[in-house]
C-alpha cells in the first residue's frame, strides 16, 4: 500500500533543445526532462506492467549477474536494480539475506520477474548446516559478518557459471558501477545509451581493439577491480560536524522534493579523499572452474590476489559510486549491523570517511567536497527508454519511502510525507532510539 501522495513534478525544456532531445544525445546540465509521476502507474499491479517493461539487447548470458548480500537494505534496492539494470544491464541477481534481516524483497522481485532472473537466498541455501552459529561461537557476530560475504561470493558466482553468464558484478547496494569521465569522453561510450557497460567491454575486448591500450589491465582479465568514490551529503561546518543541509539540485532533473527519494541525485559530491579499498567485477571467460572454486574471495577481491588486478586510478575506465547517505538511512540499515554504533558521530565518521572524527575532519579541510555528477544523466535516460509510465512504477518506492509501511507500524507518529521536515525529525528521533 502506498502511504504517500505522489506529485507531478515538471521542468521545461529550453525551446532550442527540445526538438533534439533523443535518448543518445543530451548532456543534463543543459537540457531538462518533463518527469510524471503518475499514480495509476503507481497503484498499477505487478502484472499490469510487468510485460512491459523493455529488454536490453543482450541476452542473460551476454549480460551481468550481480551477488548481493544485504541486511534491511529494501530503501536502496529500487533504484540499485534500475540503474545497473539500465547501464550494465543487470539481468541475472542473486540476493542473499543477512538472517537479522526484517525484510524481504519480494514485491520488488516480481516488478522486476519479466526482465531479470533474480534468485533468492537464505543461509541454508549458501552455507553449510549451522555455520552461523559454529562461527559465532569463535569469531564473535562480527566476525560471522564479515565471513558470510565471502562465502556467498564464491557460491554465488558458482551458479552465474553454471548458467554461462560472462560478467558477474560484487558489490553493496549503494555501490554504483559507471563509467570514469576523467578517462573516457563521451565520444567513445554514450552513458544514456542502454547496455553501454557491456557495449563498451566488448569493445574493449575484441581481438582487433586498439582503444586505452595504458588501462589493458582494466579489462580482458578473471577479476578486475575499480576505486570507489565516497559520495557524500555536505555538511555545514567540517570543523564539527554538527549540522546538515541537503545538497543543492544543480545536477537533478527532478527537483528537490523528488531528488530526496534517490541517492544519485541527493548526493553530487564525493569527498576528496579516494578509499584504498575496491569493488570488482569477475569475467568468467577468462578462468577455469577448477580456478573458481580455488580462488580465496575477497570482499574487496571478488577471486583474491592471484586473479584480481586493480588499474591505477589515473588510467582507471570504471569508478565505483559508493553513496554513504544519509542520516536516517543509516540508522535504518544499521541497527541490526554489528559493527555500526547507532549514533550521530558513526554516521559523520563514515561522512568523513572514517580513521575517527579527527581524522576525517583534517581530510576534509585538505581535500573539501568535489561535485562529480556524471551518473545522473541514467535517469532521464531510462525513462526515455522505458516511457514515462513504466519507469514511474518500477521506481516508484525509491528511497527511505520503501520501508515507509514497517516504520508507520513502529511509530504511529511518523506523518506518510517523508520529505517534511517534521516528519523526518521525528524519523530520525524515533529510529535513534530503536
Amino acid at each position: 500500500m502506498i502511504l504517500w501522495k505522489q506529485k507531478q513534478v515538471i521542468l521545461w525544456f529550453s525551446a532550442f533543445f527540445v526538438p533534439f532531445l533523443t535518448l543518445f544525445n543530451f548532456r543534463l546540465s543543459q537540457t531538462y526532462v518533463s518527469l510524471t509521476y503518475n499514480n495509476n502507474a503507481a497503484n498499477a499491479t505487478n502484472d499490469t506492467f510487468s510485460a512491459k517493461v523493455k529488454a536490453p539487447l543482450y541476452t542473460q548470458q551476454e549480460s551481468f549477474a550481480a551477488c548481493i548480500l544485504v541486511l534491511d537494505q529494501n530503501h536502496r534496492l529500487t533504484e540499485w536494480i534500475a540503474y545497473h539494470y539500465f547501464a550494465l544491464p543487470l539481468r541475472t541477481l542473486i540476493i542473499a539475506y543477512d538472517p537479522k534481516s526484517t525484510l524481504r524483497a519480494r514485491e520488488l522481485v516480481q516488478r522486476w520477474k519479466s526482465v531479470i532472473n533474480i534468485i533468492e537466498w537464505e543461509d541454508d541455501d549458501y552455507l553449510p548446516p549451522n555455520w552461523a552459529a559454529n562461527m559465532a561461537r569463535v569469531k564473535g557476530s562480527v566476525g560471522v559478518h564479515r565471513r558470510r560475504q565471502p562465502r556467498f561470493m564464491k557460491e554465488c558466482t558458482k551458479v552465474a557459471a553454471s548458467h554461462k553468464i560472462k560478467r558477474v558484478l560484487h558489490a553493496d547496494v549503494d555501490e554504483y558501477l559507471r563509467i570514469n569521465r576523467n578517462v573516457v569522453s563521451t565520444d567513445f561510450v554514450n552513458a544514456s545509451e542502454p547496455g553501454h557497460i557491456t557495449k563498451f567491454l566488448n569493445h574493449l575486448e575484441h581481438k582487433n581493439n586498439t582503444l586505452f591500450p595504458e588501462s589493458s589491465n582494466g579489462y580482458g582479465r578473471a577479476c578486475t577491480c575499480f576505486s570507489r568514490y565516497h559520495y557524500v551529503q555536505v555538511l555545514n561546518d567540517p570543523s564539527n560536524g554538527t549540522t546538515h543541509e541537503y545538497n543543492s539540485p544543480v545536477s537533478s532533473f527532478v527537483g528537490k522534493e523528488q531528488e530526496v527519494y534517490f541517492d544519485t541525485l541527493r548526493y553530487p559530491y564525493r569527498a576528496g579523499f579516494i578509499t584504498g579499498l575496491p569493488k570488482g567485477i569477475i569475467n568468467l571467460k577468462y578462468i577455469s572452474n577448477p580456478e573458481l572454486s580455488r580462488a580465496k574471495n575477497d570482499v574487496h577481491l571478488p577471486l583474491g590476489k592471484q586473479y584480481c588486478e586493480r588499474p591505477d586510478l589515473n588510467t582507471t575506465l570504471f569508478i565505483f559510486n559508493h553513496y554513504i547517505g544519509s542520516y536516517e538511512s543509516f540508522l535504518y540499515s544499521v541497527h541490526s549491523d554489528p559493527r555500526y554504533n547507532m549514533t550521530r558521530d558513526k554516521w559523520e565518521e563514515r561522512v568523513y570517511g572514517g580513521g575517527g572524527m579527527l581524522t576525517g575532519q583534517d581530510a576534509w579541510k585538505a581535500l573539501p567536497p568535489v561535485l562529480d555528477d556524471t551518473i545522473v544523466e541514467w535517469l532521464p535516460a531510462f525513462y526515455q527508454w522505458q516511457s514515462d509510465e513504466v519507469a514511474s512504477w518500477l521506481l516508484r518506492d525509491t528511497g527511505l519511502r520503501a520501508v515507509l509501511p514497517e516504520l508507520m507500524a513502529q511509530y504511529p507518529e511518523i506523518s506518510n510525507s517523508y520529505y517534511d521536515r517534521d516528519a523526518e525529525r521525528i524519523l530520525i528521533n524515533a529510529l535513534s532510539h530503536r
